[in-house]
């Protein structure tokens, strides 16, 4: 009787395993869609952003194109629209390995690498390359730094991308002819940068939007 008992007892625990496995895989098979959902999720933000930051760049690389064939240039001018159009695509470049860069996505991870960078550096680099979307409009990009040789610890690619976007969209809805200012206020290792321009403005409704995705 007793070894029928563990006999029966046995085949009770198999069963049980038996039913528990199929929960098991259906569990797994849960877990890995979930998984694979938020990749998917990650990559087509990535992408999303990649491509919406591409286009001032592009659009950089098009007006300063356009100048070395349409517009007579000493040669220091050629010289600075030729470094313009490699600068931008240089940062293109980095942009499209962001959107190449498999694993990192994956993880969901955001690098950033600071360095010890001069402020009127950043702000001369912008504003060089903004330019050549701001002139064919007769739009004005002005820059009012404190103390150009300001160092604060920044990442630069990530820097350039914000003033790329916030300077792009002031020119963008700046009136034909307007000026677009960046100013930038230091304070110990600390600064602040702003962007005003002379277009409509954001309406008091749509203040608590902006920083949505693509608001």
């Amino acid at each position: 009787l007793r070894g029928a008992n563990e006999q029966l007892e046995g085949a009770l625990e198999r069963e049980q395993r038996a039913r528990a496995k199929p929960e098991k895989t259906a569990a797994k098979r849960d877990q890995l869609a979930l998984a694979a959902e938020a990749a998917t999720r990650a990559r087509d933000e990535l992408l999303a952003t990649v491509s919406h930051d591409l286009r001032n760049p592009l659009g950089t690389i098009f007006s300063s194109a356009a100048l070395l064939l349409d517009v007579p240039l000493s040669d220091e001018q050629r010289e600075r629209q030729i470094q313009v159009i490699k600068r931008t695509a240089e940062r293109m470049n980095r942009l499209i390995q962001d959107l190449l860069d498999a694993s990192r996505m994956e993880a969901g991870h955001f690098s950033v690498v600071p360095t010890a960078v001069a402020v009127g550096a950043l702000i001369e680099d912008a504003r060089e390359t903004l330019t050549p979307i701001a002139t064919p409009r007769g739009i004005q990009l002005v820059d009012q730094v404190s103390d150009p040789e300001q160092k604060v610890m920044a990442d630069t690619e990530r820097i350039q991308r914000v003033l790329s976007n916030l300077v792009g969209n002031a020119v963008k809805f700046s009136p034909q002819g307007g000026t677009v200012t960046v100013r930038v206020m230091g304070a110990g290792e600390l600064c602040t940068i702003s962007v005003q321009d002379e277009g409509p403005g954001i309406p008091a409704d749509s203040l608590g939007e902006i920083f949505d995705r693509y608001w």
